[in-house]
């Protein structure tokens, strides 16, 4: 009933009222509603709305869909979503590179690189999530960087799968180099799993060799790898 009550107001004469009300409602399908309808307005009040939204909400679908409405707008947005990449508190920082994921702007790709260094695990972990769904292929190199000079398993986990989303063929070697001499058997499965990915047939012979792992997940990433490979 609350969620009705509310997409009644949204659908009165006076919208972005009603929608500003609705889209900080404590019910999360009314928040989603509004920012649905926010996503269709072309004003800087609707953009500002879906920014905060981007930012301060708590529920992850909330973030992502309120990034994808500012999308459409992203021309006005994308700066402020950089410039909020230096903010003091990490987790702005990270919800700021999550959002620039579902915009993919290429004016966005220089500050994320920088935000790699971020002193931050979870800021670097979501950063190079963002890099690998742009699919920009100037990312490559930073995110092979992190392969070896990254000490947190989960940032070198998002660079393995964002240089397989890439398909990145100048990261089959450094990643071939981790997959022979890692200890932690789920690099080496999110490697096997990139390698697939990518596609190279200069992989193979270190796949081969991974059929052979003592862990059972790596193997059987190794086996899919093999058949993408030949696909």
């Amino acid at each position: 009933q609350r969620v009705e009550k509310a997409l009644e107001e949204i659908k009165g004469k006076e919208k972005l009222p009603s929608l500003a009300k609705a889209v900080v409602d404590k019910e999360v399908s009314t928040r989603l509603r509004a920012v649905e309808e926010l996503s269709k307005l072309d004003s800087d009040e609707a953009v500002n709305l879906l920014l905060q939204r981007v930012i301060y909400d708590d529920v992850r679908e909330v973030r992502q869909e309120s990034a994808k409405g500012l999308g459409r707008n992203s021309a006005k947005v994308v700066d402020s979503l950089v410039s909020l990449l230096e903010s003091k508190n990490s987790k702005i920082r990270a919800r700021s590179a999550q959002a620039l994921g579902e915009i993919k702007s290429l004016k966005a790709i220089d500050s994320l690189i920088k935000a790699l260094k971020d002193k931050d695990n979870n800021v670097r972990a979501q950063v190079a999530e963002t890099l690998g769904k742009t699919k920009f292929a100037k990312a490559a190199g930073p995110l092979i960087n992190l392969l070896d000079k990254d000490d947190n398993c989960d940032v070198r986990e998002k660079a393995i799968e964002a240089l397989g989303r890439i398909k990145s063929i100048e990261a089959v070697d450094p990643l071939i180099n981790v997959l022979g001499k890692d200890k932690d058997c789920h690099i080496r499965y999110k490697i096997a799993e990139a390698l697939g990915e990518i596609g190279s047939l200069s992989a193979e012979a270190a796949i081969l060799k991974s059929l052979k792992d003592k862990d059972s997940k790596v193997r059987a990433s190794s086996a899919l790898a093999l058949g993408k490979i030949h696909s």
